[in-house]
């Protein structure tokens, strides 16, 4: 089986691939066509092979050693040095030793296992089970059931497909599930673990973890630490743990418990259930019926859209539990303070198209002297009204307040009792209504402590300070700084300005900021959650930060240590700014015809252009996907590979679905064993299209290669308007050469 195809060519070397052979399935021999006469020679691997069907024992030296499994069962044990072992068809057990090795399983049932040293290990076809050993591991599942374990190290881990089971190990680990229904555990250390396609368990561990479940209805545990959790697409089932935990359960009918600790969740779309548990938390709604419990502690609860900002028509439930609670009520929405001094927010942003006759906010419990009733309102008009009931208790009096609008005062204030009505006197029941949001520009600033800062109509400026502030833009286009602490921002609508604050990887907290509708800006830098929403939104995220473009034509600049980035929907331009230290990025171009930079990383990240037609500059340590990962999609995609050193084991491009084109660029400078290896998979001659540009490097050697399912097809060389046959490839059996003096080792062209 022909495994490396090595171009060695002058300036710039072009060929095209097309249909030349016969692909009946029931011919057992090549037909070349008739206008083409073949002669040379059929080549295969002739390293270290064994060609026995028996099991085959082979043992590396204390050298860098190269050894080819074959069609056998085989155990290989590569000893001391940096080994390249392949283990081919059947179940084989390959043991790395010490040093830097590559492992690659092949076909059948393998186990791998690295040793000591930063190995990296393919699963390849079948049920593999992966060990890393010590050391900073890369493991790699394939098409199978795989057990990928890291053990001690900064480990790597990528299921793939397959219903996977995933184990980081001691160190700070990466965990990806892909697709299937996984199992994912972080282990100790600060570990990010990632769920992909599928109904999966992720178990986060000890430390202060980062947790995506991706689609599917997943169950996630985040245990001990600050975690920050993120449900996807889904029903999820979402436990924080101890810590001050971020949780979000983002699309579907989730159901969240913080458990102990000050826990920060947004219930996000759907019907949902979040129970804060133990410690001081906030809780915020968003669209669908939620049911939002505090439990013990002073919790801030908020239920539906506030300053226009979280949409919610439904009828939401508040029940803040024991402590001094305050809950946040838009429109329609039942609450209740439960023990302890309680204020009570409630109000409205009117519009014209709404008939706000029915909008009633119910109290269930509220105390007189003890309670505080807060009325916020804008953009109201003479002939509006809106009406909050309160109940002292269930057997006590029944009061509502009408508040209508006339000017900008509220007048009268009316309590209506069972025997009549009374107006509001200082020693009845509310310790304060105040009433805010009279649409102009306002500029707010919080102090140290946790702030609730609201902007509503204008354009408004607000800082946070040091705090865990929660801040809303509302309508305009807003300045929003969150400064120190761990904030929640909210755009709203608008061409907001939105900035994290952090300064410092070292004194960073995590932060949400979530542009809304309009075109805005936002800033991340350390530890952050990034939502542009819809519009054509300009987002910054450094590094451990995670980054969703939204609707609109975006432009999103990441470090190559930020962990997930998604364009979305919308012609968006994804580029990596600055070359970190991890390199594992996973890129995501989505719907829209997509511009995607990977060029500074060298380390090697995932890309995925999604639908549409792409532009993917990538390099040739990236795992590049045309189209989407999971198959499906389409798109004519450009796709420009930068050769960069062998220090890793090579990077694959799939091309999938559309007429692609892949150039594969050696970069000047750079010398000819340097070059890296590149695998092309789905390529369709006649279709794809396949070029090399060594103008910049005369004297590169290329090395690609081709898996077996790719179909047959000519290398034909272009030169002063004029082409010539040079080779004939099949991936599955050699390379047949046009001309008798042309091998694989010294094709040359000179240009």
């Amino acid at each position: 089986m022909l495994s490396v195809l090595t171009l060695l060519a002058g300036s710039a070397l072009a060929y095209a691939a097309t249909g030349l052979f016969d692909t009946d399935e029931d011919e057992t021999e090549a037909e070349p066509s008739a206008a083409d006469e073949l002669s040379g020679e059929n080549l295969s691997d002739d390293d270290l092979s064994d060609t026995e069907t028996t099991t085959v024992w082979n043992f590396g030296s204390a050298s860098d050693d190269t050894i080819y499994g074959g069609d056998v069962i085989n155990e290989m044990r590569g000893g001391a040095g940096d080994d390249l072992l392949r283990g081919g068809r059947g179940d084989d057990t390959i043991f790395g030793g010490t040093g830097d090795d590559v492992l690659n399983g092949q076909q059948d049932d393998d186990r791998l296992v690295g040793g000591s040293g930063s190995d990296t290990l393919y699963a390849g076809w079948g049920d593999d089970h992966l060990q890393g050993g010590t050391g900073d591991d890369l493991l790699y599942g394939d098409h199978g059931d795989d057990w990928l374990q890291g053990e001690g190290g900064n480990d790597y881990l990528d299921g793939n497909y397959g219903d996977d089971v995933l184990s980081g190990g001691s160190g700070h680990d990466v965990l990806y599930g892909g697709a299937g229904n996984d199992m994912l555990s972080g282990g100790g250390g600060e570990d990010r673990l990632y769920g992909g396609n599928g109904i999966d368990i992720i178990d986060a561990g000890w430390g202060d973890d980062l947790v995506q479940g991706g689609m599917g209805n997943d169950a996630i545990y985040a245990n001990e630490g600050d975690d920050i959790v993120s449900g996807g697409s889904g029903n999820d089932l979402i436990f924080g743990g101890e810590g001050n935990d971020s949780l979000s359960g983002d699309n579907g009918d989730d159901t969240i418990l913080g458990e102990d600790g000050d826990d920060q969740i947004w219930a996000g779309t759907g019907n949902d259930a979040v129970d804060g548990g133990a410690g001081d938390d906030m809780i915020v709604g968003s669209d669908g019926t939620d049911i939002l419990y505090g439990g013990d502690g002073n919790d801030v609860l908020l239920g539906g859209r506030v300053g226009n900002i979280l949409a919610d028509d439904a009828m939401d439930i508040l029940d803040g539990g024991a402590g001094d609670d305050h809950l946040v009520m838009q429109q329609q929405a039942i609450a209740t303070g439960g023990d302890g001094a309680d204020t009570f927010t409630t109000g409205t942003s009117f519009d014209e198209a709404e008939d706000l006759d029915a909008w009633n906010t119910v109290v269930t419990d509220f105390e007189p002297g003890v309670d505080t009733l807060e009325v916020s309102l804008s953009g109201w008009d003479e002939s509006w009204a809106y009406s909050v009931s309160l109940h002292s208790n269930a057997d006590g009096p029944y009061y509502t307040l009408d508040l209508d609008m006339n000017g900008e005062a509220i007048s009268p204030v009316t309590i209506y009792l069972a025997d009549g009505q009374d107006l509001l006197s200082e020693d009845e029941m509310l310790s304060m209504i105040s009433l805010t949001g009279n649409g102009l520009p306002t500029v707010l600033e919080g102090d140290d402590g946790d702030n609730l800062l609201t902007g509503l109509e204008g354009d408004d400026t607000i800082t946070g300070g040091a705090g865990d502030d929660v801040i809303y833009g509302g309508a305009g286009n807003d300045i929003l700084d969150g400064e120190g602490g761990s904030d929640t921002i909210y755009g709203g609508a608008g061409d907001d300005i939105i900035v994290s604050g952090d300064t410092s990887v070292l004194t960073a907290a995590s932060d949400y900021l979530y542009g809304g509708e309009g075109n805005d800006t936002i800033t991340g830098l350390f530890y952050d959650t990034i939502d542009g929403g819809a519009g054509d939104d300009t987002l910054l995220g450094g590094e451990y930060s995670t980054i969703d473009g939204g609707e609109g034509a975006d432009t999103i600049g990441a470090s190559s240590d930020t962990y997930v980035v998604h364009g979305d929907a919308g012609d968006d331009t994804i580029t990596l700014f600055e070359d970190g230290y991890y390199d594992h990025v996973r890129i995501y171009g989505d719907a829209g015809d997509d511009v995607i930079n990977t060029s500074i990383a060298d380390d090697g990240v995932f890309v995925s252009g999604g639908e549409g037609n792409d532009t993917l500059i990538v390099t040739s340590n990236d795992t590049v996907y045309g189209d989407l990962r999971e198959g499906g999609g389409s798109g004519d995609d450009i796709i420009t590979v930068y050769q960069q050193s062998t220090q890793m084991a090579g990077g694959e491009v799939v091309t999938g679905d559309g007429a692609d084109s892949v150039t594969l660029v050696a970069e000047a400078g750079m010398e000819a064993e340097q070059t890296g290896h590149i695998t092309i998979s789905d390529f369709t001659p006649g279709e794809d299209v396949l070029a090399l540009d060594l103008s910049e490097t005369p004297d590169a050697t290329v090395e690609i290669s081709f898996d077996a399912a790719v179909n047959r097809f000519e290398i034909t060389l272009t030169q002063d308007g004029s082409s010539r046959l040079l080779a004939m490839v099949n991936p599955a059996e050699g390379i047949t050469f046009a001309e008798s003096d042309l091998t694989l080792s010294d094709l040359s062209v000179t240009v």
